[in-house]
Order: C-alpha cells, then structure tokens, then sequence
C-alpha cells in the first residue's frame, strides 16, 4: 500500500497511527530524536519534540525514540534518556560513568512542557538490572509510557524490569510492579523481566510483551494480568507465544496490541520468525508474518487505514488505428475498487463511457473511436478514481490528449 526508505537518518520506529489520525514514525536527524506525523496523503505535516521550558522557552532535552502517545486533549507524552556523570568506583565502576536515567514529559500543542517527570528524583541508581560497572550505564531504559484509565502514568523500565505508576499530579510514584522493588504478588505467574510496551486495557487488565522472563528458559511472550491495586495482587488472565520462537529470540524490542474485536497482535520484537502473529479471541494463531529478515522489528501494529497520494491518477493512451488503449493506476489509494473514464472531442464537456473496476496496480480500458474521427482534431480523455462505496474520489488527472 506504501512504502518510502529513509536515507538521510540512521533509524526509524514505532511507526504507527495515533488518535488523531496522524501516522507518526521516530526520526533521527543531526539534532537528535524526535517524531514525525503523516496524514492520509502521507505528508510530513507535524514534527512531536521534546518540549520547551515554560518559564525560559527553552528545549532542555532531546527526545528519545521509544514512545510517543498522542492524548485526546492534543497534548502528548514523550521519553528522554538523560545522561548523567556519576562516579561508580564504590560498586566497581568508573569514577565518570556515564549513567543514563529517563525523564517523562507530557507536552501541550504549543510544545511548551506541562509535567515533567525525573527517574533521578525517585529511583535510585542500585535499583537496576543492568552491571553496575558499565560505562555508559543504561540503569532504568524506559520503552513506553502509558496514560492510565484514572488519568496517572504508567512507564515501563526495561532494565529495572518494573512497571511506575506515576502520581500526574506530584510526579511521586504510588508503586512500583516488578523488579527489585516489587510490591505485588503474582499469584499465578513469574513475572516478567526486560518488558516492552506495557498498556492499560479499558477493562483494567494490563498488557505487555515479555522479553526475557527472569531465571526461565520459556521463549518471550505477550501477556495479559488482571491487577489488584488495592491488595497489590497480580493474575495471569492470557499468555500468548508462537511454537516458531525459542530460546533467546526477541530478547528485545517488541509488543502487544488489542484490537477491537479482541484479537491481540504480538510484535516478537528482535525475531524475525515470524516478526508478527495476531490471535484470535479464544488463542487461536490466525495470521503469522515473516520478514525473512535477520533483525525484526521494533513494534508492529494493525489499524484500520484509508489513505490517498497527494497525486493524482496516472494515465497513459496508446493509440493503434482506430483504437485507444488506456492505462491508469493510483498508487497508494488503499480504498480505490473502480475508475470512471471519461471521454470526448470538448475537454470541457466529456462523456462518461464506462465504469471499470481496479484490476490489481494497473487496470486497463480500450475504445474504439466513432467512425471517421481518427483523423478529425483531438480526443481528451480523463479517469476518475470511485471508493468502496461508490463515491467520486480525488478528482482525476489532468486530460490526456490523444491525436487524432
């Protein structure tokens, strides 16, 4: 349906449709990370950065490309990795290690930030997974944040293998799921380590891709829970894997989408076999995608999508005696099922002379000119591109002039 390589930039994820129609994907230019939007006519038209300091206007911070989350308001959540020198000597380190904590910012339409929120101010350093003597030190890597249905923020630390849950009001932390600091039970589970993507369903339960599950050698997963925040309680309610993953694939990257219908789309992350599986309601493996690929895929999503190039329709004619063969596409028109041709000696006055429907990229329509016109003036001829449910859509090319 689409499709563009980036050449000027080292990397792009989390390429995905947000609530307000927007695709947005990651961009990583000489001035750092920071998102992009797309609309139907896949035009960059909205640039999603760190924000500016409300008092000095300034941008304080670069962006990182984990996670972007468009809110209903128009504002939006965004992670930074922020970069500190500590001295680690004391846990066998260096005396200037570079340490890399994560700050969350909500951040308003006019990019100015409205909440900021620091790992430094509420996690200490020894609270991480990752070796204390390494340089640089990634001790919480955040890959998601997550507005949660009581209005508070759930943020997903990789290498602390936790969930916060972030006070959007006091930016202090209510608790803390997993991790060295845990305080839930899981009653039937053993929990997670090196989790992506962690959500919030509608119904309360939490959702959230598995990397790399702590002193097990079960292969990454996606999993559902039903948590009690109240008694601090944690219950598996689903756990969805593919028999084709094993071992140490999708150690990392990765995710897990409920669909409406309550299918669920697992991303497997670093895995390229399959790199995507959607199951049905009741478990089922329903679709299964492999890339062939050596290095899989960040995240990967389903959404209902009807886009439109910028363009218009392509039309070429070829004439043969008596006879017009036309050929025309849209390339990128995911909801195209037919053309209109028009034709006629008056540009300004054609005449509808057939309805085709799209035949795969290109379809293909011939006619016959009246009876001595081939040599009298000029024919124009013009496409019309007709949607899924009849209507007329983006209005056709300029006319193309066949000699008579």
């Amino acid at each position: 349906i689409y499709y563009y390589r980036i050449t000027t930039v080292l990397n792009s994820v989390d390429f995905k449709k947000q609530p307000n129609g927007l695709l947005t994907h990651s961009l990583l230019t000489d001035h750092g990370w920071g998102f992009v939007g797309l609309n139907i006519n896949y035009q960059h038209v909205k640039d999603y950065t760190a924000g500016m300091n409300p008092i000095t206007g300034e941008v304080e911070y670069t962006a990182d490309h984990h996670d972007l989350q468009i809110l209903d308001n128009g504002n939006f959540l965004i992670l930074i990795h922020d970069s500190q020198i500590v001295d680690m000597s004391e846990f066998g380190g260096d005396k200037e290690t570079e340490v890399i904590g994560c700050i969350v910012q909500e951040v308003d339409e006019d990019n100015f930030t409205v909440f900021q929120w620091s790992s430094w101010d509420e996690i200490p350093i020894t609270d991480t997974y990752a070796p204390l003597d390494s340089n640089p030190l990634r001790y919480t890597h955040c890959n998601s944040i997550e507005e949660d249905n009581d209005g508070n923020l759930l943020l997903s630390n990789a290498a602390l293998q936790d969930i916060t849950k972030i006070d959007r009001q006091t930016g202090k932390i209510i608790w803390r799921m997993g991790g060295r600091q845990n305080e839930f039970v899981f009653l039937n589970d053993g929990g997670f380590a090196a989790q992506h993507d962690v959500r919030r369903l509608a119904n309360g339960h939490i959702t959230l891709f598995d990397n790399v599950q702590q002193g097990r050698i079960e292969p990454s997963r996606g999993v559902e829970y039903r948590v009690d925040e109240v008694n601090k309680t944690v219950e598996k309610i689903a756990e969805f894997q593919s028999p084709e993953i094993s071992g140490a694939d999708g150690m990392f990257m990765g995710n897990l989408q409920r669909l409406a219908n309550d299918n669920t789309v697992i991303g497997w992350g670093s895995s390229s076999t399959p790199i995507f599986t959607e199951f049905d309601g009741n478990g089922n493996r329903i679709l299964e995608i492999s890339d062939g690929g050596i290095f899989g895929s960040y995240r990967a999503f389903r959404f209902p999508w009807q886009g439109y190039p910028i363009w218009p329709p392509v039309l070429v004619a070829h004439l043969e005696g008596n006879t017009v063969h036309l050929y025309f596409s849209w390339n990128g028109s995911t909801e195209t099922t037919g053309y209109k041709v028009f034709g006629g000696r008056d540009r300004d006055q054609l005449t509808q002379l057939a309805t085709v429907a799209r035949d795969g990229f290109e379809t293909t329509y011939t006619y016959d000119l009246p009876v001595g016109d081939s040599t009298a003036g000029f024919w124009f001829f013009r496409v019309v591109p007709i949607n899924d449910v009849g209507e007329d859509g983006t209005p056709s090319n300029d006319d193309y002039v066949v000699p008579g």
